[in-house]
């Protein structure tokens, strides 16, 4: 199960990069490539000790592609891709025992992974089908659901801090 985690560590790693590359490289200048560069040595150094710092440099990548006129859609992908490469990265222990790993990866795999698929699907969908559909929100509403969601996670997470 830990290879699979590994693996799955690292597809996630390579489309996130790649669909930065991609989406810096069709509509901005070569050099800005600096920053898709920035952020996978990033990943590369700092992934163990500060996984929240490379998600942060990948988000600034993504929303940086978005203001300096990159296609959107790979940009949503490479954060979306960033998002799961961030859980993965937390769950991986090094130095821990092969019963301790086991029992972590079983969880990971039984609890995490499918919440994460599922998170990552219908945020990859709906944020791709932005142009298409059209919704005409009221502020207050959106903030409304917003604030639902925000609760609804903070519940999410304290079950899953007693459940462990």
């Amino acid at each position: 199960m830990e290879a699979v985690r590994n693996a799955l560590f690292l597809a996630c790693r390579a489309a996130a990069l790649a669909t930065f590359a991609l989406g810096y490289g069709l509509a901005l200048p070569w050099y800005s490539e600096i920053a898709v560069l920035a952020c996978a040595l990033c990943w590369l150094l700092a992934w163990r000790r500060l996984p929240g710092l490379c998600l942060g440099s990948s988000i600034l990548v993504a929303a940086l592609g978005v203001l300096l006129s990159a296609p959107t859609a790979p940009m949503i992908l490479g954060a979306a891709a960033s998002l799961g490469l961030w859980d993965f990265a937390g769950s991986i222990v090094p130095g821990a025992s092969a019963e301790a790993v086991r029992k972590e990866a079983e969880s990971y795999r039984r609890h995490r992974l499918p919440w994460l698929v599922l998170a990552l699907a219908l945020g990859a969908s709906i944020a791709l089908l932005g142009p298409v559909l059209s919704l005409r929100i009221p502020f207050f509403a959106m903030l409304a659901c917003v604030v639902v969601c925000a609760i609804a996670l903070d519940r999410a997470a304290a079950r899953m801090r007693v459940g462990r």
